[in-house]
């Protein structure tokens, strides 16, 4: 039988204290569909503030360089 795992890697600046991560997990779960996960933290200084999940192929994010990135798109698209 393959296992299948339910680790859903958390991205952050600094680690979340342990109510963060539960509100996370309960987030992540929803977004990914899943009864069950595990968080694993990967320390990433570059998102400024935030996280960004990714499960699998699926990611999800909800940092604030992203919403800078996203911001900006808009803004390009807009100039065309």
């Amino acid at each position: 039988m393959v296992e299948i795992s339910n680790t859903v890697l958390v991205l952050a600046p600094v680690k979340p204290e342990s109510v963060v991560l539960d509100s996370i997990r309960e987030n992540a779960k929803r977004a990914f569909g899943l009864k069950n996960c595990e968080l694993e933290f990967v320390e990433d200084k570059s998102l400024l503030g935030g996280f960004k999940l990714a499960f699998g192929s699926r990611s999800l994010d909800l940092s604030i360089a992203g919403r800078i990135n996203q911001i900006q798109k808009k803004l390009e698209s807009g100039n065309e």
